[in-house]
C-alpha cells in the first residue's frame, strides 16, 4: 500500500476532493505480489496528481510505502521503497521537480491496516471448495483493495446495481475507478486460483488476457453471481 501526503505551503489544504484523489492514487495496493513498479492502469490517476502539483508549485509530497507483515522486514522495506520510487519517477518524468517529492519506505513497521483479514492479502482457497464462490470472494477482495475500502462495504454494494451506484456516489469514485477495481478483482481471483492450484499456469495466462478485454459490466455480473446475487 502507498499513501501520498500533500501539502501546499501557499494555499489552504486541498480539500475533500483531492484527498479522495490521493486515497485512490496512493491509499490502496495496486501492486500484485512481487510487482515493484506502476502499470499502465495507474497512469490516469497519477496524471491527475501531476496536474494538481503543477497547479500548486509550492506543494510538496511525501510518499509512504507500506506493506503487510508477510516476508522479512528488510524485504518489505525494499519492496515499499521500490514501489514508492516508481511513482516518484513517473511524477518527475512528467514535469514535477524531484526536490518536491520525498519517500519514506515504511515497509511492515507501521501497517495502515492491522486486520489479518485485509482484502489486500492473498486468499488461500479451502479444499474442497466451490470454485465460483471462491473466485467471487477473491475478486471482491481485489476490488476492495484497489479502492481502499473494506470487503464488507463493497460486498453490500455489489448486491444490486442501485446499491453499487449509491456506493460510488457516496465514496466519490469515478466510473473509471470502478472499472479498474473490477478488473483488478478478476486478476486477483486468477492469482488466488493459480496459487491454490485450482488452475494451471497456462489457464491463468489466458484468463488474465480475457480479464483485460471482457466488458466491465460482465465482470461485475460474474462476481454478483458468485456471491449469490
Amino acid at each position: 500500500m502507498l499513501r501520498g501526503i500533500a501539502a501546499d505551503l501557499d494555499a489552504p489544504p486541498p480539500g475533500e476532493a483531492f484527498e479522495r484523489e490521493l486515497k485512490s492514487t496512493f491509499g490502496f495496493d495496486s501492486f500484485r505480489p512481487g510487482q515493484l513498479g506502476i502499470v499502465k492502469s495507474d497512469e490516469k490517476v497519477l496524471d491527475t496528481v501531476v496536474k494538481w502539483l503543477k497547479a500548486h508549485p509550492a506543494a510538496v509530497v511525501m510518499l509512504e510505502g507500506h506493506t503487510d507483515d508477510l516476508g522479512t522486514r528488510e524485504s518489505n522495506r525494499v519492496a515499499a521503497e521500490s514501489r514508492a520510487a516508481s511513482i516518484k519517477s513517473y511524477l518527475v518524468a512528467n514535469g514535477v521537480e524531484a526536490v518536491r517529492i520525498a519517500i519514506d519506505p515504511v515497509g511492515s513497521e507501521r501497517p495502515l491496516c492491522l486486520e489479518k483479514t485485509d482484502p489486500c492479502r492473498a486468499r488461500n482457497w479451502p479444499k474442497p471448495n466451490d470454485f465460483t464462490e471462491q473466485a467471487a470472494l477473491s475478486a471482491l477482495d481485489g476490488a476492495a483493495c484497489k479502492l481502499g475500502v473494506s470487503r464488507e462495504q463493497l460486498g453490500l454494494a455489489f448486491t444490486s446495481k442501485d446499491r453499487l451506484k449509491q456506493f460510488q456516489k457516496d465514496q466519490g469514485f469515478s466510473d473509471g475507478q470502478i472499472q479498474d477495481a473490477a478488473r483488478a478483482g478478476i486478476l486477483r481471483a486468477v492469482d488466488d486460483a493459480e496459487r491454490s492450484a485450482e488452475i494451471s499456469g497456462f489457464e491463468a495466462i489466458a484468463l488474465r488476457l480475457a480479464a483485460r478485454v471482457v466488458p466491465v459490466d460482465r465482470l461485475i455480473e460474474l462476481v454478483q453471481q458468485g456471491l449469490g446475487g
